[in-house]
């Protein structure tokens, strides 16, 4: 059966959940990849050279809402992204182990 002494059942979840993790994995990249599309990028050259900012109450703001919501979901798709991958090469130790 296994090295380990793991079940059949923790065997075959862990086999075959592997691939639930995985795609899990890829819909996280593409989240990601989109709240970093949507990002705006902070560039202060103009203010730096010219010495002079045309800024409102709501663009100093701003990053309250739209901003603030894509720097959270990039920092959590990130974190869902290396828990995953870290997750799916668990799950081939595991399977490569319990096989020998």
């Amino acid at each position: 059966m296994s090295f380990l002494l793991v079940s059949d059942f923790v065997f075959n979840l862990v086999k075959y959940g592997r691939y639930v993790v995985l795609g899990l994995c890829f819909l996280c990249i593409i989240v990601l990849i989109v709240a970093v599309l949507f990002q705006n990028q902070n560039s202060n050259a103009d203010s730096i050279t010219g010495g002079y900012s045309q800024d409102s109450y709501y663009s100093k703001h701003r990053g309250t809402t739209i901003e603030e919501k894509l720097n959270k979901i990039t920092m959590w798709a990130s974190i869902i992204i290396a828990a995953c991958v870290l997750l799916y090469y668990l799950s081939f130790l595991i399977v490569s182990t319990a096989t020998m």
